[in-house]
Formats: structure tokens, C-alpha cells, sequence
């Protein structure tokens, strides 16, 4: 139950922690006041458990803080105050020697979030947003710096929807050929993969290219891994890009002929023949879509009516182009590669699934079901109780959902009901892949969401 933690309490007498806002593998971010001006902060405290398995784990932590000590960019989140000795004092809590970084809070929300709520981009709105990554990629290259570890769960938009860059963990500062594997599975570039030498700056135009796919058109632009097996990049690599890009045609992804050149000479399997990020801001689909400022882009969005929006790929993919996408190309957008979860403590301000029961979820969940089914679209419910659980009613301690999408994708939701005496028993909820593609659909843990009173779910 490492999600429930919620440490509230003063950062070193100064920062106030009030909301717990996520977490990753290597740390908790949560929003904070400064209590000397009150402005918003967010705070990056690293997992303990994480900075006390190795060197290389206490290394992220030096090589994120150097990089935002270096660089000062619009289009990257700022560093205000750091430690490795910090202390919180509160009600319940005394803690110390607490390694942290306190940063710029961004209110809104990540790319991914924004295309969720938005729906895929136009190649203009999308032309707008990569032009400050490249930007960005430019700068921190500038500096002798490579990221290593681009993706849209990385990137900010604030209010006026400009882009920051987030999380440099992974940040390389050697001018030299690079060995060691970083990045995120989806983005990774083929020769770390491969375990060959590689270089900083043409790993992150490979990982870019994958996040402009991604803006477009809601999917990636590889089933799994960037290697010869892969059912998509493996027409990339023989370079068949007619019979790539109608796969995705076909089910309603359509790009321009101009950033169909960008994206393939972004995602090539030999990095010698990739662009550079001084070819990718020559490239003519700049000059064709770089169309609109912030304050056109601002007002589209004001614009678009949310009930109405296409989410091509990203939550609902095959209803637009009438069949089910290529096999290897799944039904979903990213969630992050570890579990996710939802629960409520009775009293807490968690009370995520007031007035909602077991039941109710399990019998949306069924409608769902029997709605994707009447799209001819395959998906079936199966419940499996633990062995300690004898009855199968649903009000019992402890079952689990697993749904099966399609053949090679399967989910299952897990069901915890953690009983305590004289109390509302809270209901702790897993989502995990059983087997299949790493792209989980989205689509199902949003809709929980929704039945869950559109409140968040927590990471485990």
C-alpha cells in the first residue's frame, strides 16, 4: 500500500507539503508552499528504498541536479533549492535525511495528458509544440548535454500551453560515444537496444520522433521495441513505407507526405543516416505547418467542444476508420509501465469511491464489454478469486477482474477490500498486463476513472 503514504508535514522549515502529486520509480513529487512567500512549489523527494540500491541509483540523483544547475531555458522547468539532508516535521511524521529538489510547479498537466483531454493534434498545433522541443533539444545540446530520456510523460504545458521539459535523470554530459542503456522502453533508440555505442544527440531525435507520431495521431509509431523483430519497425528498417504508412491510413492515423519524411528520417534503424536536430529545424514541414502562435493555439483549444473531439488511437481507435488496427498495433495510448491504482481511506480527502460499490464498477465494467462487442470488437470478462476466498460473492475480501481485450492483450484489475473494524472497508485497485503488448489500452483504466467520480488514480 505504498501509494496511501502521504508524508505532510515542513520541508526544513520552509516548505510546506499539502498534496501528494505522483510518483515514478526513483521518486514522490508532491505541491508545496513556500511558507517564506507562499508561491507553489513542487517538491521531487527520492525513494530512500531507491537512493540505498547502489551507487548508479544516487548517480540519477547527482546527474538531474547538474543539469538543472546548468541550464536555464524558458522551455525547461526550473530548479529553486536542493538538499541531501533535508528534514519534514509533522503531526505523525519526523523524517531526515531526505535527498530532494524543489522545482517550478507546472498546475496543468503532461503532454499525454493533453492529448487525452484534447484529443490527437493537428499537424499545425502539433508543428507548434515540437518546434519548442527542438528548441529545447538544441539548447541542452548546446550545453554538451543529452537527455536520454524524452517522452510526452516528460513534458509540461502550463496555461498558455508552452512546453517544459521535466525529469533529467538520465542526463548524459560526455561528448563521447555512450554505452550504457537509459530511456523508457517505447522511445528507447535500436542501438541501445542493441547494446552498441551510441550518440546523445541522435537518441533523443529518435525518441522525439516517436512523441511527434505519438501527438498526431494517438499510437506509437512501433509495436514494442525498436529492433528487427517488431512487426511495425521492421518495415521501417527494409524501408517499406508505403506498406508502414497504410497500415496506419487504413485505420484513420493520416500524416502529411512532408512529416511522413520528417518522422522517417527521425526513426531509422542505423543512426548514422538519422537526422540531426539542425537538419530536423531545416526540414520543410516546419515551413508548411509552423502556422499559429500561443495565442491561436490557446483559442482552438477554447474552441473544440470535448464531447466532439476524434481521440484517433488514443482512447476509442478503432471507431474511426471503421476496422480494428493491425495486429501489433494496440487499442491504447502509454500509461506508465508499473502498476496503477485507486483507493480511498474513509476520512481522508481519498474519498474517491464515496457511494460507489463493487458492484457498480463490475457492472459497468460488463457494459463496456457488451458495447464493444456490438462494434464487433473482441473482449471478454473473466473473474478469478484467490485461493483464501471460498465464496464467490462479490462482497468478499479479496477478487479480481481480468479483462481480455483482444488476443494478445490482457488486464487484469485486482479488487482488495481491506476490512477494518467498525469502519468503511477502503478498496485498493491493481491494474496490471497479464500478457501482450506493453501499451495497455487506456481506454479502460479512464473509463474506471470515470465511475470512480473522475479522481485520480494513484501509482503503487
Amino acid at each position: 500500500m505504498e501509494g496511501k503514504v502521504k508524508i505532510i508535514g515542513t520541508l526544513n522549515d520552509k516548505y510546506k507539503l499539502i498534496k501528494f502529486l505522483g510518483q515514478g520509480t526513483t521518486s514522490r513529487v508532491y505541491l508545496a508552499y513556500n511558507t517564506q512567500d507562499n508561491s507553489q512549489v513542487a517538491i521531487k523527494i527520492f525513494k530512500p528504498e531507491f537512493l540505498n540500491s547502489g551507487e548508479a541509483a544516487r548517480q540519477i540523483f547527482i546527474d538531474e541536479l547538474s543539469a538543472l544547475l546548468k541550464l536555464k531555458h524558458p522551455n525547461i522547468v526550473e530548479m529553486y533549492d536542493y538538499g541531501i539532508d533535508g528534514s519534514i516535521i509533522g503531526d505523525t511524521v519526523q523524517m531526515s535525511g531526505i535527498w530532494f529538489i524543489v522545482l517550478e510547479y507546472i498546475s496543468e498537466r503532461t503532454m499525454v495528458d493533453l492529448i487525452k483531454q484534447q484529443g490527437c493534434m493537428k499537424e499545425e498545433v502539433a508543428c507548434f509544440y515540437f518546434t519548442q522541443m527542438v528548441d529545447v533539444l538544441t539548447y541542452i545540446k548546446s550545453q554538451g548535454i543529452a537527455h536520454r530520456d524524452i517522452k510526452l510523460e516528460n513534458m509540461l504545458v502550463n496555461n498558455n500551453y508552452q512546453l517544459k521539459f521535466a525529469d533529467f535523470g538520465f542526463a548524459s554530459f560526455s561528448q563521447e560515444k555512450l554505452t550504457d542503456q537509459k530511456g523508457t522502453p517505447i522511445y528507447i533508440a535500436p542501438e541501445i537496444l542493441e547494446n552498441r555505442l551510441y550518440d546523445g544527440e541522435k537518441v533523443d531525435v529518435f525518441s522525439s520522433g516517436v512523441c511527434l507520431f505519438a501527438m498526431i495521431s494517438g499510437r506509437y509509431p512501433i509495436t514494442e521495441w525498436a529492433l528487427p523483430s517488431d512487426k511495425l519497425y521492421s518495415l521501417i528498417i527494409q524501408k517499406k513505407f508505403e506498406e508502414y504508412w497504410n497500415i496506419f491510413d487504413q485505420n484513420g492515423c493520416y500524416f502529411s507526405d512532408a512529416c511522413k519524411e520528417l518522422i522517417q528520417g527521425m526513426l531509422t534503424y542505423d543512426d548514422c543516416e538519422r537526422l540531426n536536430l539542425d537538419e530536423i529545424a531545416e526540414h520543410e514541414w516546419f515551413s508548411i505547418y509552423s502556422t499559429k502562435g500561443q495565442d491561436e493555439i490557446k483559442d482552438d483549444y477554447k474552441k473544440v467542444p470535448k464531447d466532439n473531439i476524434v481521440r484517433r488511437g488514443l482512447l476509442n481507435s478503432g471507431e474511426k476508420g471503421g476496422t480494428d488496427p493491425f495486429t501489433g498495433i494496440t487499442d491504447g495510448f502509454i500509461v506508465e509501465q508499473e502498476e496503477l491504482c485507486a483507493y480511498y481511506n474513509d476520512g481522508t480527502e481519498l474519498q474517491i469511491m464515496d457511494g460507489i460499490t463493487l458492484q457498480d464498477i463490475v457492472q459497468e465494467l460488463e457494459n463496456l464489454c457488451q458495447e464493444r462487442k456490438k462494434k464487433g470488437k473482441s473482449c471478454s470478462l473473466d473473474f478469478n478469486y484467490s485461493e483464501e476466498v471460498q465464496s464467490q460473492e462479490l462482497d468478499q475480501k479479496r477478487k479480481s477482474l481480468r479483462l481480455k481485450i483482444k488476443d494478445n492483450l490482457e488486464i487484469e484489475v485486482k479488487f482488495i477490500n481491506y476490512l477494518q473494524e467498525g469502519e468503511l472497508s477502503p478498496i485498493f485497485i491493481k491494474f496490471s498486463l497479464i500478457k501482450g503488448y506493453k501499451l495497455v489500452m487506456y481506454d479502460w483504466i479512464e473509463k474506471i476513472k470515470q465511475i470512480l467520480d473522475e479522481k485520480e488514480l494513484i501509482e503503487c
